[in-house]
């Protein structure tokens, strides 16, 4: 019976274990997970600085699920799903919140730096840090 109770408990235990790990291997994207904050919009053609952190905007990153937000507006966000390959980033339609309409990537331009195409260069992803460049800008964030 010891036995039996023994080889069950184990059996469990390796079944949790495995199924719970077993989310990391499917996800690809986990190096963009999470929060970045923009710390440096520059501009390409002239090289000026147009933001800076103290501006508050972030990407957030989850789930194939790419978020952006002004810490200095309120409440409203824009989500855009995304897919990525070793060095490029792509977004699909972008959806306004809380008013739910579609909008195109080049409407955010101005406010987040999205690039008219919905199309980005991945300069650099690290633990800490990622750039992203565009055709008119780089986009320099700290994990935060």
């Amino acid at each position: 019976m010891k036995k039996t109770l023994y080889i069950l408990t184990l059996y469990f235990s390796a079944t949790l274990l495995l199924s719970s790990c077993d989310g990391w291997k499917w996800d690809k994207d986990r190096d963009f997970y999470g929060m970045w904050q923009m710390t440096e919009w520059r501009d390409k053609s002239s090289g000026d600085i147009l933001k800076t952190q103290t501006d508050g905007l972030y990407y957030c990153f989850q789930l194939g699920v790419m978020k952006f937000q002004n810490s200095n507006l309120g409440g409203s966000y824009y989500l855009s799903c995304y897919t990525h390959s070793r060095d490029s980033l792509r977004l699909d339609d972008i959806v306004e919140y809380p008013i739910d309409t579609i909008i195109l990537p080049a409407r955010l331009t101005e406010k987040f730096g999205t690039p008219a195409n919905g199309r980005y260069h991945i300069d650099l992803l690290s633990d800490s840090r990622m750039i992203l460049s565009t055709e008119e800008a780089i986009l320099t964030f700290r994990r935060y």
